[in-house]
Formats: structure tokens, sequence, C-alpha cells
């Protein structure tokens, strides 16, 4: 049960997120969370990542880009 436990409170520490970007047609590049935020034109050429962060180490950002 303690392992379990243990187990689930270590998984609990971490958030994880899609992050999608995209670049416009002047250049700039956008990024954010909720894909139906991207205009429809530009969803062909969306790139998405996964983040996962350590929400227990203090002091660091505790991004992790994953591909």
């Amino acid at each position: 049960m303690f392992t379990i436990t243990l187990g689930l409170l270590l998984h609990s520490q971490l958030a994880h997120a899609e992050i999608y970007k995209w670049v416009d047609e002047k250049g700039t590049v956008h990024f954010t969370e909720d894909p139906a935020t991207i205009p429809e034109k530009y969803r062909e050429k969306v790139k998405s990542r996964t983040t996962d962060e350590d929400l227990m180490t203090p002091g660091t950002s505790g991004l992790v880009m994953c591909e």
C-alpha cells in the first residue's frame, strides 16, 4: 500500500500540457495550449509538443520539451 501511495504522490507532482505552435503569414510565431484558438488556415501546419513540468523542483522552470 505504501508503494502505491508513494507512486501516486510522485506522479501527481508533474503537470502535462500539449503546446501548439504555428507561424502566420507575417512570420510571427504563435503558441497556445488550446488548438481551438488556432486560425483554421494554419491548422494543417501546426506543430505540437508535450511538456512535463516538475512542480516539486524549486528555482527552476521545470519545463521539459518532449518530441
